[in-house]
């Protein structure tokens, strides 16, 4: 009998990494007292979502609708939502339909979700994990954090070949995964600048961070293979804080260039996006928001 062959890459997606669940999720992180946002992607997946918000900037209602503008006949979803609060006034409860999502809070992270669902998150909205078996134990994932806990600064999955084998044995399959590795780095703002993914290299999993004489984090890496899929990725914001710049470097010495060009309303919100790959227009995303108004203070007037 013949021998299938599964060769699977296994990508790390980091929450910028966007994760559904996290709490910033439900709160407008905008400038000023956003009312409504109606965001309308590109042409490359056209689609519209409506975003309402309350007076203290908690969504209440998100509309999804699979087309380029509002129209019924594509409305794909509709949710409501309501909060609780606890004695310090943080959300401890979130519903939406029938389903409730519980948050607790601990001292460096919050837990959100619900039994099994549950998931870690930073004060700094990021998923925490230190370690995960994942692939029916084929394969861990490794994470190291800064010591606030608030930056992933490494990830590495490292194949468990005890494990692949044992599935090889009973599957007649052959598993052909390799070890690899994530460094990301970021600037006094907390923005990644850089991202690092190195695969086929020596000892990929023995690697550690080292200080030099400095207090500068360094690492050292020896590249094994000259097919190697590795790459880095370097991050350029605007004074807005909005990614203008993506230059992905490939081991082989190609290059992609990924830019962004922006238009602001008067909060400093973006409101069009346009994006670039190496210097051709690929997609403009549009945002409509409207803001809460000041409420006019109504006085008596006094009896003489």
């Amino acid at each position: 009998m013949k021998t299938k062959i599964i060769k699977v890459t296994v990508m790390f997606l980091l929450i910028s990494v966007d994760v559904s669940a996290q709490l910033d999720h439900y709160q407008t992180t905008l400038n000023g007292k956003v009312e409504q946002i109606i965001e309308k992607s590109g042409e490359t997946f056209p689609n519209v979502d409506v975003l309402s918000y309350n007076r203290d900037g908690f969504l209440v209602k998100k509309e999804h609708y699979k087309s380029k503008d509002i129209h019924k006949d594509s409305l794909d979803y509709s949710k409501s939502y309501k909060y609780k609060f606890d004695s310090k006034n943080r959300v401890n409860l979130i519903t939406t339909g029938n389903y409730d999502i519980e948050i607790k809070y601990r001292l460096k992270h919050y837990i959100m979700g619900s039994g099994w669902s549950a998931e870690k998150y930073t004060y700094n909205h990021k998923q925490y994990k230190t370690h995960q078996s994942i692939e029916l134990g084929m394969a861990n994932e490794y994470y190291k954090w800064n010591k606030t806990k608030t930056q992933l600064l490494e990830l590495n999955f490292v194949v468990n070949q005890k494990e692949c084998k044992k599935y090889e044995d009973e599957t007649e399959t052959k598993i052909d995964w390799d070890n690899y590795k994530y460094i990301y780095k970021y600037n006094e703002k907390e923005l990644m600048i850089l991202e690092e993914y190195k695969t086929k290299v020596d000892t990929i999993f023995d690697l550690v961070f080292v200080s030099d004489s400095f207090g500068n984090i360094i690492t050292e890496y020896v590249f094994n293979h000259t097919e190697s899929m590795s790459y880095v990725i370097r991050f350029e914001y605007d004074t807005n804080d909005n990614l203008i710049k993506k230059l992905t470097s490939y081991f082989d010495g190609t290059t992609d260039v990924v830019t962004y060009d922006y238009e602001y309303d008067s909060q400093n919100n973006w409101t069009k996006k346009k994006r670039f790959i190496d210097g051709n227009l690929e997609d403009i995303d549009v945002r409509i928001i409207s803001y809460f108004q000041n409420k006019k203070r109504r006085f008596k007037k006094s009896k003489i």
